[in-house]
């Protein structure tokens, strides 16, 4: 199944970002299994889950358990592509906000951000998993953050005083190094991964923005936008369809079909187009909700393999092992070693 994942350029800055450390990309792109040339594609996308992996190598090899923080850190609206571009000709940081929102499905498909008020004149920025079959990555969530308020300082070209940061994972360092990036130590195991600023800050004017370019900006990244939509729009639709009926019996091609008010023929048509297969779909909904289940420690892997309608244990033992590798056991074993590092 093919995914819209996110831009490549997120990794290109990444690589870029080690390189100026002084370490080693080359051998960096070695190690991974990354192929260097793949950086230089500036249409290219990237699934969730290798970006996920590709940023834990990072963080490994750069011997930085906050590499996603400090990588935010030092983000570049440029890194965004196109849709850096328009945000960076917004007239208002609030509408910088908003560029962001509505753009998000090309910078990092799945996710959404949204501004709410807030209590004593704050304002919240919230960043959400708007697809469920998603599990978000710590170092990728850190870097969507510590951008995001390094692109609003970039933009109103004046210090902007953080309320409060929250993050619903935990800490992977000393809460106290956080300070360095927002000025303040952010609260973990949070409900919302966010930001709270004053509320007036929505409002302060963008330097330097030029509403031609914006225009020209917005224009093409609109083209951009649909294009990426009209190329995955069966596939979302159907894993929205699978997604909503989690909790009965899988159906089948061709009752999935029926629900989408096409024949079977015509949606395998369709998801063909799209490079995908209702198995493959199927099958990787299955994998991204077995690997957030078993993030739960309260759900044995029996009642794991229950909800995911498997017909015994031992057929999701095998599934999981084709999917990941390793089995539901193992990998389980390796959230709670990266939790008791991450505890010091």
């Amino acid at each position: 199944m093919r995914e819209n994942g996110m831009t490549v350029t997120l990794l290109a800055a990444s690589v870029r970002g080690m390189a100026a450390r002084g370490l080693d990309t080359g051998r960096f792109c070695r190690e991974a299994g990354l192929d260097p040339e793949l950086l230089k594609r500036g249409d290219a996308r990237i699934a969730h889950g290798e970006m996920a992996r590709l940023m834990d190598e990072a963080a490994r090899f750069a011997g930085d358990p906050l590499f996603g923080l400090h990588q935010g850190a030092e983000m570049e609206l440029a890194d965004l592509g196109v849709a850096g571009y328009v945000v960076q000709h917004c007239a208002t940081a609030g509408e910088a906000v908003q560029a962001m929102n509505k753009y998000h499905e090309m910078i990092c498909s799945g996710y959404e951000l949204k501004a709410a008020p807030a209590e004593n004149g704050l304002a919240e920025l919230r960043f959400r998993l708007n697809d469920p079959a998603l599990e978000a990555s710590r170092h990728c969530t850190e870097d969507m953050v510590a951008s995001l308020c390094r692109s609003l300082l970039r933009l109103v070209g004046r210090p902007v005083e953080l309320a409060g940061v929250s993050f619903r994972h935990a800490p992977a360092a000393e809460p106290e190094r956080y300070r360095d990036v927002f000025g303040l130590v952010p609260a973990f195991g949070a409900a919302e991964d966010a930001i709270r600023l004053p509320a007036e800050v929505l409002d302060w004017p963008v330097m330097a923005r030029d509403e031609r370019l914006r225009q020209e900006f917005q224009a093409l990244a609109d083209r951009m936008l649909e294009s990426l939509e009209k190329g995955q729009a069966t596939t979302r639709e159907l894993t929205r369809y699978l997604l909503e009926r989690t909790g009965a019996a899988p159906p089948s091609l061709a009752a999935a079909a029926r629900a989408l008010g096409m024949s079977a023929r015509s949606l395998q048509a369709k998801l063909q187009r799209e490079g995908a297969t209702f198995a493959g779909v199927a099958a990787e909904m299955r994998r991204k909700l077995a690997l957030r289940y078993l993030a739960k420690q309260e759900l044995s892997v029996a009642e794991v393999a229950y909800l995911l309608h498997f017909s015994e244990p031992s057929a999701f033992h095998g599934a999981f092992k084709r999917w990941t590798g390793m089995t539901p056991g193992q990998y389980r074993h390796g959230l709670a070693a990266e939790a008791r590092q991450a505890g010091g």
